[in-house]
């Protein structure tokens, strides 16, 4: 079973329309971007059965508490990477209080820990290559968000890829 990426941009918007509704018909879960407010993944999954084992993930998810439900309620998880170790930008302090209050709320079979690999390093690699051995960091930062111990983030996030992607 081939896992996909759908991406956000528009200029593709016609081709991945068509590979979603490929991959809500045979059951296959995908992954795909969160760009903004306008993904139109919304449109496309609203009236489609949803898996038991659920539809996909946003990737690189980074909105708020009540964007995310909506994409619950699809049938979505959500996965975080290296850029929640960041420090939030001076310019938008909101976005990073928006990220902890999500971490701090979401339930833990709602999420998944990716590693976006070779891009968005998490501290104290950042700028460096990244590499899934950097999930660590990733786990580690949401522990300390949601208070809950290392181990129980790990167990939950994985048994959450595993049920999606059916491995």
């Amino acid at each position: 079973m081939t896992k996909r990426m759908i991406g956000p941009k528009y200029y593709y918007e016609q081709n991945n329309i068509g590979k979603a509704k490929y991959t809500v018909s045979y059951h296959d879960g995908i992954q795909t971007h969160k760009d903004g407010s306008n993904f139109y993944g919304m449109k496309i999954f609203k009236n489609k059965k949803k898996r038991k084992e659920g539809r996909g993930v946003i990737h690189d998810f980074s909105v708020g508490w009540e964007e995310a439900w909506k994409y619950f309620d699809l049938g979505f998880l959500i996965s975080f990477n290296g850029n929640i170790t960041f420090p939030p930008k001076k310019s938008q302090p909101e976005l990073g209080r928006q990220r902890e209050e999500l971490i701090r709320k979401i339930p833990l079979d709602k999420f998944m820990i990716e590693t976006d690999s070779p891009f968005l390093s998490p501290i104290p690699h950042r700028g460096e290559r990244n590499e899934p051995i950097s999930v660590k960091y990733v786990v580690d930062q949401i522990s300390q968000i949601k208070k809950v111990a290392y181990a129980k983030i790990a167990k939950a996030t994985t048994g959450n890829a595993k049920r999606l992607f059916k491995i």
